[in-house]
C-alpha cells in the first residue's frame, strides 16, 4: 500500500519515502499531544476554582494530578472542578477540530496520480553483482550448502 502523498514517487524510492512519512507522522503526533496538553493545562489554570488549585504545588501538571482527587471532593467544589475540566476539554476539542479541518482542506491540493503498475524487489537498495556460486551438485556437494546457494539471488523487477 502506498499512501497518496507518496504515489508520484518512483517505486524504487518508496522505502525511504515511507520511512520519512512515518517519521513525519510520529513528529506530528508528538506536536498534537503537546499542543493539546498545553491548551488543557492553560485553560485549567484559568478556570479551576482557586481553593482547588492551592492543593497542588506550583509547577505541577494539574490536568494529571487533579483527576484522582476529584472523587474525594465535597459536592459544590467537585461540580465546579468537573465543569472546569469540561470547559477546558471543549477548547482542546475545538483546537483539534481546526487542525483537522486544515488537514482536510489540504487534501484538495493533492493532484491525481495514476497508480504504479510496476514493483521493485530491490526496495531502493543497490543491487551488487556477485560472481555465481559454485553448483553443489557439480562439485559433489563439497563446501557449498543449499542455503548458501540461495542467499545471493537477486530480486526481480516485475510488471503487475
Amino acid at each position: 500500500m502506498v499512501f497518496p502523498a507518496l504515489a508520484p514517487l518512483p517505486v524504487s524510492r518508496t522505502a525511504s519515502a515511507l520511512a520519512f512519512f512515518s517519521f513525519s507522522r510520529t513528529f506530528a503526533q508528538t506536536w498534537g499531544v503537546t499542543i493539546g496538553s498545553t491548551i488543557l493545562q492553560n485553560r485549567l489554570d484559568k478556570t479551576l476554582p482557586a481553593q482547588f488549585g492551592t492543593q497542588f504545588p506550583s509547577g505541577v501538571q494539574i490536568a494529571y494530578a487533579a483527576i484522582p482527587v476529584i472523587d474525594n471532593l465535597e459536592d459544590p467544589l467537585r461540580s465546579e472542578v468537573r465543569d472546569a475540566f469540561a470547559k477546558s476539554l471543549r477548547v482542546v476539542w475545538l483546537a483539534m477540530i481546526v487542525m483537522s479541518g486544515a488537514g482536510l482542506l489540504s487534501v484538495g491540493l493533492m493532484r491525481e496520480v495514476p497508480m504504479q503498475k510496476t514493483t521493485d524487489g530491490t526496495y531502493g537498495l543497490d543491487v551488487i553483482s556477485h560472481p555465481p556460486l559454485p553448483d553443489a551438485e557439480k562439485h559433489g556437494g563439497a563446501g557449498v550448502s543449499e542455503s548458501a546457494a540461495t542467499q545471493r539471488t537477486e530480486p526481480e523487477v516485475s510488471e503487475q
